[in-house]
């Protein structure tokens, strides 16, 4: 399974006018028409397209400044939002201000300006290989033996799916998480489906690798590809993300501790995960939190270290919208945002997964939940 290729393709500031959102800047890209087709990419953009972009020791050869050869094995994933005009031409997002290191630039090369006669090779899947049940589909190698982004799926009922769409280094601690709640279930004789795209490569892995989880798709994903092909829509799903909400006060080397609790399932089971971890934690109102829901409302729940309402982000983390991957994958989706605090403190994020999987076998238990595949 060979994704397509296009090598030695020049790379240009983005040339229309306009101001893009944060997520634009940073992840997203304008190719020419010839380069979609040689892709496989419908010339009709109804939805966006992942590529990888990255920089080839070809790429390296057919520059004509000799400094370009620092660049060999930078790579990103970015999403293809338009065609532009002319040919053999990818365009990328500039920082918002000198030293931002918040654009398409930062993201591939690592933070500075464009460099001179810079020159990238494309290719049509977002992670280099996708392995399905034990089996390895190499869709191409990695222009760096340092750095890669990898997608892993094990199937299992058609009940439950358990993901983590930023795993390894991207959003730290739930790759951890999602081995923990898949553990927890299987002891409880449980058998989810696990689908896990994990970024290795330190601490720009997040930078290079992320794709925002609404514009995700199955086509730059096989993993993800073939779990909306070979299942129906899940009875439920459940992602683990994580996010940022600054420093606690008065401890400045911690981060405060909140969790979203998003998705299109009922505000009721997304209370039972509430309740569940909470017991599990053993500590109430050490964790705030925010439970989002397009029904009934949202509802905020205040913790030690504030009030996850009044975080300027919050809207944007609510998990709810239709092309979110979660809510593709199960009407019955749920998002878990955890802050940095949660993920990043070894017991909470433990406790975390297992109040999840607690919560899980409680919804499964009443009138109206959903049951869970007993595994053989």
């Amino acid at each position: 399974m060979s994704a397509n290729r296009i090598g030695q393709v020049p790379v240009f500031f983005v040339a229309t006018t306009g101001t893009p959102s944060a997520i634009e800047r940073r992840e997203h890209c304008k190719i020419t028409a010839d380069l979609a087709r040689g892709l496989g990419i419908p010339q009709h953009l109804t939805e966006p397209r992942q590529v990888r972009i990255g920089v080839t020791r070809d790429d390296v050869a057919a520059s004509t400044h000799g400094s370009y050869a620092g660049r060999l094995g930078a790579s990103a994933n970015f999403t293809v939002d338009e065609f532009v005009a002319g040919a053999n031409r990818v365009e990328i997002h500039p920082d918002s201000a000198a030293g931002r290191n918040d654009g398409g630039v930062a993201r591939l090369f690592g933070g500075g300006l464009l460099p001179v006669d810079a020159r990238v090779t494309l290719w049509s899947s977002a992670p280099s290989s996708t392995t399905i049940d034990g089996t390895v589909r190499q869709s191409f190698e990695e222009p760096s033996h340092e750095r890669r982004f990898e997608e892993v799926v094990e199937t299992g009922g058609d009940d439950l799916c358990i993901f983590a769409a930023h795993g390894g280094d991207l959003e730290l601690g739930t790759s951890a998480q999602l081995s923990r709640l898949k553990a927890e279930l299987f002891g409880r004789g449980r058998m989810p489906t696990v689908w896990e795209c994990r970024g290795i490569g330190g601490g720009e892995t997040c930078r290079r690798w992320h794709i925002t989880s609404s514009e995700i798709q199955p086509a730059s994903f096989p993993g993800f590809g073939h779990l909306l092909t070979a299942y129906p829509p899940f009875r439920s799903a459940v992602g683990l993300h994580g996010f940022r909400w600054g420093r606690r006060l008065g401890y400045p080397d911690e981060s405060k501790r909140g969790l979203i609790l998003g998705g299109r399932a009922s505000k009721d089971d997304k209370l039972t995960i509430r309740a569940a971890i909470e017991s599990e934690v053993g500590i109430r109102g050490l964790i705030a939190f925010y439970v989002a829901d397009e029904r009934e409302g949202d509802a905020s729940f205040r913790g030690l270290d504030g009030d996850l309402g009044a975080f300027d982000q919050t809207p944007f983390l609510r998990g709810t919208s239709a092309r979110n991957v979660v809510n593709r994958l199960s009407p019955a989706g749920i998002q878990i945002e955890q802050s940095r605090g949660v993920r990043h403190h070894p017991i909470l994020a433990e406790k975390v997964a297992v109040g999840i999987a607690k919560a899980l076998a409680e919804i499964a238990r009443q009138p109206n939940g959903w049951p869970l595949a007993v595994s053989a």
